[in-house]
């Protein structure tokens, strides 16, 4: 008699993985997953589990533009003793100690988005775009006008570097960069000449599109196509160099500083880190071949809704704007009618009208024709908490994230509702820890914040599940088996958790099979799950969370398998 073989999976630490297929993909990947994370939000240790909810912080009521912080640094010890939260709606800029404390501070001066914001020596200077104007906020006598002779117009980034305010783009000269004089705001005068004077960078070649500060040091200058380094300071003895001459950054909001000397940036496609030591790196197209695009996101109608009927009504993840389908069930239609039309009908809900039903109708699946959602707009925000990177991507109608944690180099997807419609974040670094943390603006006025915690997005469902990576049954794809049991090890407080394990004959359709067992874990801890016999070549398992209001993390999962013949 064969001997059972035993069958492992650990959680899929390196995340998502789309570009090999499933018999060569890493281990340590997931070929699909959502709203997970390998450090889990119960006991937050690496082992994998759900992702944390997000709470409402307050409601201003106005699309949010940006999110930062005004650091206060004590005159005398030249430290940060405090820190100001500032968050830019589309008429007003509010400031306070806290996102729930916030206050507008712009009903008497001249102010609309989209702006520029730039902290800078306990203040917060503002350049307002559609007027090419700037203002300035001094916590202790208010905003005030903030303009010079010489100061340069038609900018849309900007930043500190070497304690100069440095601004750039726009459509007038937005191949040149600008800096103002060392300490001085309001100093623009190019015509001097000492070390610490204003001075007009050179002539970049394409318009910039992001300036990013590496320490003191070093001043990364991105376009759509191109990315340059300065160093030092060009007043006294600086250069500028090219970096790369394929890759840019798609923005001023598509970076983020991951500590000393390093920051990860996106050109709208792919995720990328620099460093001086270790220079440019692709940090994602190994893994995923368009890291902030998303589709073929597959959709399931529910087994108990899959019989045949005229229209299906069902939720899009981002409203997504696609109304053509491809259908696709375990046998071929009979016929070649292998599209769906769908029609808009309300908020984020289509109608699909089916000509015929298919020939099998159970597990119908169907996803979008065209499965590229282009990035209108990407936010990435370091996390020290997290150790990771938040990027919030905004499509034509929807948003959808992406966190890369640093610690496995895994990317993990989020999604979210509808009704949360992230468009920016900030880490706020406060001094007072209950403060301290991620938060997420949103399109119609919202704050969020993360909180382990939470378990849904403000009371919206969080749907978090991952698929494992096929596994051999028989100890070859030649050899068919049985899987007898499963054994799920749950944290002890961890919620109730759907199951599905999967046979097939081959590693490609095993994940989309429809011989499976499934089922529902009943409580925390060691418990075997599955005990009918089901027969095939190879073996997936998905999990994901049964209960919406309850968080599930997986300590391990084990199945025992044996071999029973030879795959014809």
């Amino acid at each position: 008699m064969d001997k059972p073989r035993i069958i492992e999976w650990p959680f899929p630490f390196s995340g998502l993985s789309t570009v090999m297929s499933h018999r060569n993909a890493r281990e340590g990947t997931s070929p699909d997953l959502a709203n997970v994370r390998l450090f889990d939000v119960i006991e937050e240790r690496a082992r994998g589990g759900q992702r944390p909810g997000l709470d409402l912080s307050i409601d201003l009521g106005e699309p949010i533009y940006w999110i930062g912080e005004i650091p206060k640094i004590d005159s005398e010890l030249g430290i940060i003793d405090s820190r100001d939260l500032v968050v830019a709606t589309e008429n007003n800029i509010w400031i306070g100690t806290s996102a729930e404390q916030l206050s507008n501070t712009t009903q008497f001066v001249d102010y609309v988005a989209p702006s520029v914001f730039i902290p800078f020596r306990n203040k917060l200077y503002v350049y307002v775009i559609s007027k090419s104007s700037g203002i300035v906020w001094d916590g202790d006598a208010g905003w005030s006008d903030w303009d010079s002779e010489n100061m340069p117009f038609d900018v849309t980034v900007g930043c500190v570097y070497r304690d100069r305010i440095v601004l750039s783009g726009g459509l007038t000269n937005g191949h040149r960069y600008y800096a103002s004089r060392v300490g001085d705001a309001s100093d623009w005068d190019y015509g001097q000449t000492d070390s610490a004077a204003a001075f007009q960078g050179g002539d970049i070649g394409e318009t910039v599109t992001a300036l990013v500060p590496l320490q003191d040091d070093y001043l990364l200058i991105g376009c759509k196509t191109s990315v340059y380094l300065v160093k030092g300071d060009p007043m006294a003895g600086g250069q500028i160099g090219l970096v790369d001459d394929k890759v840019g950054i798609m923005s001023n909001s598509a970076w983020a500083a991951m500590g000393p000397g390093t920051v990860l940036f996106s050109n709208g496609v792919d995720l990328y880190t620099f460093s001086v030591e270790a220079g440019l790196n692709d940090v994602s197209s190994e893994k995923v071949s368009n890291v902030v695009e998303h589709g073929n996101k597959y959709i399931d109608i529910p087994e108990e809704d899959a019989e045949y009927e005229e229209t299906h009504h069902f939720a899009v993840p981002f409203m997504a704007p696609v109304v053509l389908y491809s259908v696709r069930t375990s046998s071929l239609w009979e016929h070649d009618k292998w599209v769906l039309e769908g029609e808009e009908v309300a908020g984020d809900s289509l109608a699909l009208h089916l000509d015929e039903p298919p020939s099998e109708t159970t597990e119908v699946h169907f996803k979008f024709v065209d499965s590229v959602m282009p990035a209108v707009a990407v936010d990435a925000e370091w996390s020290e908490v997290d150790k990771g990177v938040y990027l919030i991507i905004q499509y034509e109608q929807g948003c959808g994230g992406i966190f890369l944690d640093l610690r496995s180099e895994g990317i993990f997807p989020d999604y979210y509702d509808a009704n949360i419609n992230p468009v920016v974040s900030h880490f706020f670094d406060s001094e007072k820890s209950y403060h301290r943390g991620m938060y997420i603006g949103s399109a119609d006025g919202k704050i969020f914040r993360f909180n382990d915690k939470s378990y849904s997005d403000n009371g919206y469902d969080i749907d978090s599940y991952i698929t494992f990576l096929p596994r051999r049954i028989g100890g070859s794809e030649f050899i068919k088996g049985i899987v007898r049991k499963l054994w799920l090890v749950m944290d002890e407080n961890s919620g109730p958790a759907d199951w599905t394990l999967r046979v097939g004959d081959t590693f490609q359709n095993v994940v989309e099979s429809k011989n499976k067992v499934s089922g529902s874990t009943s409580k925390g801890g060691r418990q075997q799950v599955a005990r009918k016999r089901i027969r095939g070549s190879v073996v997936t398992l998905t999990l994901g969370n049964s209960e919406t209001d309850k968080a599930w993390a997986l300590e391990s999962v084990v199945a025992e398998g044996r071999p029973s013949g030879r795959q014809k």
